[in-house]
């Protein structure tokens, strides 16, 4: 039959516990993708004596982290667009600019090259409406060579990227099978207990890999 002095042990035991939990997230209150943990206490098998049932104190069953994976895939879905869509702006951006109709762009050579044909057509003796029309001709074919060299540029500096962001996201995902090989081992020698800090890691690495591909 427990007394007095056990249900105080108990208690010491398992508020000791919650005090190293909570300096435990005090310590890591800046720690990239730590989640608060907080420790899950239950009453012991209380005793029967013939007056009915006596407690018995109090045990930690379980240390749990304060995570949501429905908030978390949400997180890393948003990510993964914004990733696509920053993508997309930026490339987006620069062939806008070559192929917009500002001056100095392709549409803009374009249309003084006609302008300048038209012109000719309509007077086709006259000194001045050749020499427009030869000099447009010329920033015509200049602006095509430009945008050339800046489509080449750009299909460079695509492939650059992809090849950078493939090395990054096979890094991360040999650092999330590794980890998953980790917590496995935990949680078979930790009768059933989850290793949090293990999964933290795990989950900051998927939230690093949503902003560069799709993650489930």
């Amino acid at each position: 039959m427990a007394d007095i002095f056990d249900i105080s042990i108990s208690a010491l035991q398992a508020f000791q516990s919650a005090l190293n939990v909570t300096g435990n997230n005090i310590a890591n209150a800046n720690t990239a993708g730590y989640n608060r943990q907080s420790v899950d206490l239950a009453t012991r098998v209380p005793q029967y004596t013939g007056s009915g049932w006596i407690g018995s104190g109090v045990n930690m069953v379980a240390v749990t982290r304060a995570f949501d994976q429905a908030s978390a895939n949400q997180l890393n879905h948003s990510q993964s667009m914004l990733g696509q869509l920053n993508a997309l702006k930026t490339y987006s951006d620069q062939f806008d600019n070559l192929f917009s109709s500002t001056s100095g762009s392709i549409s803009s050579a374009v249309s003084g090259f006609f302008s300048a044909a038209s012109d000719l057509a309509n007077d086709p003796t006259s000194t001045s409406a050749r020499t427009a029309f030869i000099g447009d001709a010329q920033t015509l074919a200049s602006s095509l060579q430009n945008a050339s060299q800046q489509l080449d540029t750009a299909e460079s500096d695509i492939n650059t990227r992809l090849s950078a962001d493939v090395a990054q996201v096979n890094t991360y995902a040999q650092s999330i099978a590794r980890l998953n090989t980790q917590i496995a081992n935990a949680g078979a020698g930790g009768q059933g207990q989850q290793p949090n800090d293990l999964l933290d890691q795990r989950d900051q690495l998927v939230t690093q890999l949503s902003k560069l591909v799709g993650v489930t």
